[in-house]
């Protein structure tokens, strides 16, 4: 494209949507909304070849008015929350966006490029591309139809439909429980946004302003920021009750001082830290630390508080079950994914992944659980 045309700037729709996108980022210090914004233009970066096509623009007039957005609703297609109404500049508009738009294929931590269509199979295999890379989630597989051209050889390996854009869906809810008090929901926001990418954030805080509610709000927060409700369309509604319900899995913590749910919210906290501020998202894929949020979540539920040791010594029902083998970890497995899979409650916060999505993320799940437990014991 050409950044002018008979003397009048002429913008591709990506240039539109990224300054939009620099203009939010000004606008929200908080580090969630950088989370998410972040995502966003990784989005578009990978995006469509639409993106690319250059928006009618024959006045700078009519392009500020163009660039004027309103605040979001129910029925928006961004997953943003809280958009205020902006009107860009349009000067600084068209010098920025060009730049910006061309800086997206310098990102490092973007994939490298699969190779084209006339490579073949082998070659594409060789890339640094997972096997799995069609089922690791939606901006892995845009990035990969954009570098092999869209042919029909990577389309056919494609088992989904890539025309299905979850980073497009509606709204996430802000919060996992609908009838929150405005007071509540402003503390709990406050907490979070200062702390909740923090290696120390306060979960007893947490736990207290949530109603003892710590692991749905600890868990629905991760999977926000590391954009599991984009990568992979989860269900919002699903996946609130499913949290609910793998919460109430967690004995009373009066009942069990420390394998309780406050325990588990840390946990899942601590992991998000792990992944994000303490540097390791650059060697994770979506799916990843969708599996690492997951299995922090459900890792101790059911726990009765007793060890291992004591289940195999005493040879009860669990360690007959399990064959004296991570006892307590087998059956925390067992009884969170019996409630994924239970229709009549209706947690399946997975029900819009493929079979193949839904395989995979069992078994990295089981291996993680019980590899923790192989590796740290009790």
């Amino acid at each position: 494209r050409s950044p002018v045309h008979k003397g009048t700037p002429v913008l591709t729709h990506l240039d539109i949507a990224l300054s939009i996108v620099t203009r939010f980022e000004t606008m929200h210090p908080h580090h969630r909304e950088h989370e998410e914004l972040r995502y966003l233009r990784a989005c578009l970066c990978a995006g469509h070849d639409k993106l690319h096509t250059p928006a009618t623009v024959t006045k700078e007039s009519h392009l500020a008015q163009q660039l004027t957005t309103r605040r979001s609703n129910s029925n928006s297609s961004s997953r943003l929350h809280n958009a205020n109404t902006i009107s860009l500049d349009v000067n600084s508009l068209v010098e920025n966006s060009l730049a910006e738009s061309e800086g997206c294929v310098k990102e490092p931590s973007a994939p490298q490029a699969a190779p084209t269509s006339s490579a073949g199979a082998a070659a594409i295999s060789s890339t640094k591309f997972r096997k799995d890379y069609q089922y690791r989630g939606a901006l892995q597989r845009a990035r990969f139809m954009q570098a092999s051209g869209g042919s029909e050889e990577a389309a056919k390996n494609m088992q989904e439909p890539l025309a299905r854009c979850p980073w497009m869906g509606p709204v996430v809810p802000r919060w996992p429980i609908e009838k929150l008090s405005d007071e509540s929901s402003r503390q709990i926001d406050s907490l979070i946004a200062q702390e909740y990418n923090e290696w120390g954030f306060n979960v007893f805080a947490l736990d207290t302003k949530t109603m003892q509610r710590s692991l749905t709000f600890a868990g629905w927060e991760a999977l926000l920021r590391v954009s599991a409700f984009s990568e992979f369309d989860l269900i919002p509604e699903t996946t609130s009750k499913f949290l609910l319900a793998a919460e109430a899995l967690y004995l009373n913590d009066t009942l069990i001082p420390y394998h309780n749910r406050i325990h588990a919210a840390d946990v899942t906290q601590s992991i998000f830290a792990l992944i994000t501020t303490l540097g390791f998202r650059p060697f994770l894929d979506a799916m990843d630390s969708l599996v690492c949020v997951f299995s922090a979540i459900i890792h101790d539920a059911g726990h009765d508080g007793k060890g291992n040791g004591f289940h195999v010594e005493s040879q009860d029902e669990l360690a007959i079950v399990y064959n004296d083998r991570s006892v307590l970890e087998n059956y925390a497995l067992t009884i969170c994914f019996r409630l994924l899979y239970d229709a009549e409650q209706g947690t399946d916060m997975f029900g819009n992944l493929s079979k193949q999505q839904k395989r995979i993320i069992r078994q990295e799940t089981i291996d993680m659980v019980l590899d923790r437990q192989e590796r740290f014991g009790e």
